[in-house]
């Protein structure tokens, strides 16, 4: 892994309903489009933004690589590219207190609806 030490996708689901992670078991369709499945599915049985926001921010990273790019930060332009999305990757950042370290995240948009469901796009539609 790079600078967390988990799937972040798989986490947020096992953390709140591990019932769903048989889920990841489809190979029908891609793994953006599953996750979007597995956001619904999390949203139907009950999980809300905050909820699913604290989650994501609450996934575990290395202490070394947290260190390393807040001492980057001051001499380095970093980005982020990941398969994850754009809720769970600024949680994460927000919370870690490191957005600011980063002066682009490129990954898969995410946004929620007005009924507070997460809908997760591929990257390469948007």
């Amino acid at each position: 892994w790079s600078l967390i030490n988990t799937n972040s996708d798989t986490y947020v689901v096992e953390q709140l309903r591990p019932e769903l992670m048989d889920c990841f078991k489809d190979q029908s369709v891609g793994w953006t489009q599953l996750m979007h499945q597995q956001v619904g599915a999390l949203f139907n049985s009950g999980v809300g933004r905050v909820e699913l926001e604290d989650c994501a921010a609450s996934v575990p990273a290395f202490d070394g690589c947290l260190a390393a790019i807040r001492k980057a930060s001051n001499c380095a332009d970093q980005i982020i590219l990941s398969d994850a999305n754009t809720v769970f990757i600024e949680a994460f950042l927000q919370r870690q207190g490191i957005r600011g370290s980063f002066l682009e995240v490129i990954t898969n948009p995410a946004e929620f609806d007005s009924s507070g469901r997460l809908h997760i796009e591929p990257y390469h539609a948007a």
